[in-house]
């Protein structure tokens, strides 16, 4: 598995064989420390809870997006209910 992060042009992926490319969420950034972190770790846990590649760059891309509306590093980190509360609402 090889992720590269690029911001605000989303980011690639590669999975084997399968090469795949995200956007990002466009959002009024405020702060943008700790985004790439927040999505690799929320790509990892939603791989390993069972959700499929484009449910969990998409899962990723939202909480990051999050993230940069918000000050700081670890306090910035969106929970799962405000996650799936702006999938819905964007």
């Amino acid at each position: 598995l090889l992720v590269l992060t690029e911001g605000r042009d989303g980011g690639r992926i590669r999975l084997g064989e399968l090469s795949m490319r995200w956007n990002a969420r466009t959002v009024d950034s405020i702060d943008t420390v700790g985004c790439g972190d927040v999505f690799t770790g929320v790509l990892a846990a939603s791989i390993f809870s069972g959700l499929d590649l484009t449910a969990a760059l998409d899962r990723s891309a939202s909480a990051a997006a999050l993230t940069a509306t918000r000050h700081g590093a670890i306090s910035a980190i969106p929970d799962d209910a405000e996650i799936k509360a702006f999938q819905r609402t964007s």
